[in-house]
């Protein structure tokens, strides 16, 4: 039984941007674009340093790159294997689809990468190891607004918490402890997490 929010939510195509910068993509200068002929790009964290070697994705293909990855990366933890024909680029994963079940009588089923993290969801995550401290995870703080969001890769959705009031350590823009929302018995679920924002758009924090 599924506890949580699946990663049937789809990614929408207004929150790409803010997800990507969360999880440290960057886009190139404009005048690299313009040398390189793209318009809408990204480069993976992985190729931040050498950007003018680097393989460029539209917004929505390098969604789906960093968000694959990071499904298949807890799925393997449980066991699920990655299927053939998958390619990779200089340590990261081009869009994982399919993986293999962990082995039973020798045998191997092959599933979407979606439907097995929606299985190890409801499942709890058991063989993930559980932090002793509380993480600190890059947030959003939404304009104009009492909000702040993060992305949960464990429930594979966005974690929405309120703002709070300005405090002394709001110059190097950490925002504080927040109880995890997650509704499955995720890593987070005991410890919560610490959120910075690394996305600032609210004239308050300015």
């Amino acid at each position: 039984m599924i506890l949580a929010r699946t990663s049937r939510e789809k990614l929408k195509a207004k929150d790409i941007d803010a997800f990507l910068i969360l999880h440290g993509w960057e886009e190139l200068s404009l005048d690299e674009g313009q040398r390189r002929g793209i318009v809408e790009y990204r480069v993976h964290p992985n190729d931040c340093k050498n950007t003018h070697k680097a393989p460029l994705w539209p917004a929505h293909e390098a969604a789906r790159i960093e968000l694959s990855g990071q499904q298949f990366k807890l799925v393997e933890q449980e066991g699920w294997a990655l299927d053939s024909g998958v390619g990779c680029f200089d340590g990261y994963l081009n869009w994982v689809r399919h993986v293999r079940s962990p082995a039973a009588g020798g045998r191997r089923r092959r599933l979407k990468l979606t439907t097995a993290f929606d299985r190890c969801l409801g499942a709890g995550w058991p063989s993930v190891e559980r932090a002793e401290e509380p993480p600190e995870l890059r947030a959003e703080v939404i304009a104009d607004t009492n909000v702040v969001r993060v992305w949960c890769v464990y429930c594979g959705c966005w974690h929405t918490h309120e703002k709070g009031t300005p405090g002394p350590t709001i110059i190097d823009k950490r925002l504080g402890h927040r109880v995890a929302l997650c509704k499955a018995d995720t890593p987070y679920k005991n410890s919560g997490y610490f959120l910075k924002a690394v996305i600032y758009e609210t004239p308050l924090y300015v």
